[in-house]
């Protein structure tokens, strides 16, 4: 048994499209396919010339940045240079250091080494000053004692002879005098001294001695001389 739509004819020409209907979808169909496709091609353009732009942009930043990362190449270069440079700087500040301290540490023991070297030899200098000064003050004292043991001997020996001769009485009276003529205020020590040589020497001529007495004048004489030098030495 058929179907109503397959047994009737008439109702398959009613529902199938005519040709004129076909025409018109199928110009209808075109130009929706032509209005999207030039939609699509119109956003399709506009979108190659916005990739295009955007590449032109992207490259110029890529250009600069390549540029900019040169830079920084060279700039840290150059800090690599300034850097080994100041390391060496440094190295050679620390050897500079090094050698300063060593030369100070030098200086300083030379200079202690010099004190102490100054110290010995100022000691040293110190013992033989003493020394020096203990050697005048006994050589002082040995002459001085010599001196007056030799005066003291002459003294006892003119006093011995005196008493056999009378004119050395009368000389050991002209030693005595020496003195009193010297502290006068009035006569000098240069003419007391003159004016007493003098009178002993026409004293000694005048007198008519022997061979014996000759020693006499001698010994009177030496007396004489040594007690005007022990006055002139003397201090005032």
């Amino acid at each position: 048994m058929s179907s109503p739509s397959t047994s009737n004819p008439a109702s398959l020409q009613a529902s199938s499209p005519t040709p004129q209907q076909t025409a018109e979808a199928r110009a209808a169909f075109l130009a929706s396919l032509n209005s999207t496709g030039s939609s699509v091609s119109a956003a399709l353009q506009t979108r190659v010339q916005d990739i295009h732009s955007n590449a032109a942009a992207i490259s110029d930043q890529e250009k600069q940045l390549r540029a900019e990362t040169d830079a920084l190449g060279k700039e840290s270069k150059k800090y690599e240079k300034v850097t080994e440079d100041g390391a060496k700087k440094l190295k050679e500040l620390g050897d500079v250091q090094n050698w300063a301290e060593m030369l100070e540490k030098d200086l300083l023991q030379k200079k202690r080494k010099t004190k102490e070297e100054m110290e010995s030899v100022l000691i040293a200098l110190a013992e033989r000053k003493e020394a020096i000064v203990g050697i005048e003050q006994a050589v002082c004292a040995w002459v001085k004692e010599a001196h007056s043991t030799t005066l003291k001997r002459l003294s006892r020996s003119l006093r011995r002879i005196s008493q056999k001769a009378p004119e050395v009485r009368m000389s050991l009276l002209a030693l005595s005098s020496i003195k009193m003529l010297r502290s006068s205020p009035t006569i000098s020590a240069e003419g007391a001294t003159r004016s007493i040589c003098g009178g002993m020497q026409n004293f000694l001529s005048l007198s008519n001695w022997s061979k014996d007495t000759d020693m006499l004048r001698l010994v009177t004489m030496a007396a004489i001389v040594l007690e005007i030098r022990a006055e002139t030495m003397a201090p005032e």
